[in-house]
């Protein structure tokens, strides 16, 4: 489920350290052994924004840091990839999502599709690809404690929600209707596939997609149990807003007042 060899590699270059083989396969057993449960998607979640507590040993030095799993600050210091047709084992079952989206080798985001032109034959909309979801997560679990939201499409529908073992998502069903920070001059997209390129470029691009994973996904006590959530594109694109108003005002403060006192 953890592209090993992708992972290993990420750890050293984003924490900016060079692991032995037996620290690394340490952590990656600490992932490995997190429960298929939304107790297992939360500490997985906490280790994503928060790091991993680790001590590296070195002779008789003792280093005492946290190891995280994603570079946050340098977007392109991640390693991206797609993997169609990504087949999963587990307990005997077999199942093949059309798109998995890695990063750092880790599977954060999983795609099922189905074809916009056979519309006369069933089984074959978006919901139908929903309901695929629904059965993957039934049958191969264990992928599902680092998948932070899945997506379904048919082309004319396309809808996102948060994945935590619910068995059911009906009522989180959600469109990505915007492009930010692209503009749709920019993107250009097809009219006949309403929220298609928005979801892929607004939702999907690297820098939007790891900004999601910190900083709007999230898994909060409901009741006697504990829910994932995630934001709407509106919530998503108007924090982006605010924060880099923010930051603009105080950088023409700072330069008027380097100009002022030199």
């Amino acid at each position: 489920m953890i592209l090993k060899g992708r992972f290993f590699e990420a750890l050293d270059r984003v924490n900016n350290v060079s692991l032995n083989e037996d620290e690394r396969r340490e952590i990656l057993l600490r992932l490995l052994l997190l429960p298929s449960s939304i107790e297992g998607i939360k500490a997985f979640l906490d280790f994503v924004k928060n790091g991993i507590p680790f001590t590296i040993r070195r002779g008789d030095e003792v280093v005492r840091k946290q190891i995280f799993l994603f570079d946050f600050d340098d977007v392109d210091n991640n390693d991206f990839l797609v993997v169609k047709e990504f087949e999963v084992e587990e307990n005997e079952r077999r199942r093949r999502f059309d798109l998995c989206l890695f990063v750092n080798g880790i599977p954060l985001v999983v795609i099922e599709t189905k074809s916009p032109f056979r519309e006369e034959e069933k089984g074959t909309t978006w919901f139908d690809a929903y309901r695929d979801i629904l059965e993957y997560e039934r049958d191969v679990p264990g992928v599902f404690k680092y998948v932070q939201f899945c997506v379904v499409s048919d082309g004319y529908e396309t809808r996102y929600f948060p994945n935590y073992y619910a068995g059911d998502y009906s009522g989180s069903l959600w469109v990505w209707k915007s492009f930010y920070p692209f503009s749709e001059e920019e993107i250009k997209p097809l009219k006949v596939f309403p929220y298609l390129d928005s979801t892929i470029f607004g939702m999907l691009s690297k820098g939007n997609l790891l900004d999601l994973v910190k900083n709007f996904i999230f898994v909060k006590r409901y009741r006697d149990t504990y829910v994932k959530i995630i934001a709407r594109w509106m919530q998503f694109k108007a924090a982006n807003l605010i924060v880099r108003r923010v930051v603009e005002e105080r950088d023409k403060k700072l330069d008027l007042a380097l100009a002022r006192f030199g």
